[in-house]
């Protein structure tokens, strides 16, 4: 949807449908949040001729929006924007007028607890089992020794 002011502003508002990907630091995994950053670059006009910029609402989330892995929870959205990024391509160069967003997910507890951490501790109990049986009970001690 394009606005054309009495000023001579042109405002342009774009929905976008994204499919977004974020690499992700585990070193304190499970109990770690991630951060992904979004940034909304045009290549097709310059900086002198586009300038993108966040409304004063900022970006909201959407109740239904959520990550479709179900180990994580969207914190709201950190908004750091405009900012301007060099591009050096084959077909384009120059400096371009870049939003940025920064999307914070926080791993939900629960889901580590249920299929981690119940799971790991119950091998552990069943495995002491072989500290009760018999010396001579060798079949017993191998089979359980081999299951856990």
């Amino acid at each position: 949807m394009v606005y054309l002011v009495a000023t001579g502003q042109v405002f342009m508002s774009k929905r976008l449908t994204l499919t977004l990907r974020c690499p992700m630091d585990l070193v304190l995994y499970p109990l770690d949040a991630q951060k992904c950053p979004l940034v909304i670059c045009p290549y097709s006009l310059p900086e002198e001729e586009l300038l993108l910029r966040w409304t004063k609402k900022g970006v909201g989330i959407l109740e239904d929006m959520q990550p479709t892995h179900n180990k994580f929870k969207l914190v709201t959205p950190i908004i750091i924007g405009p900012m301007k990024l060099k591009y050096d391509g084959p077909d384009v160069s120059g400096y371009f007028s870049c939003v940025n967003a920064t999307f914070s997910l926080k791993r939900q507890n629960g889901y580590q607890l249920g299929y981690s951490y119940t799971v790991t501790s119950f091998i552990v109990v069943v495995s002491w089992i072989s500290f009760w049986l018999p010396v001579t009970a060798v079949p017993a001690r191998v089979t359980l020794g081999v299951t856990t």
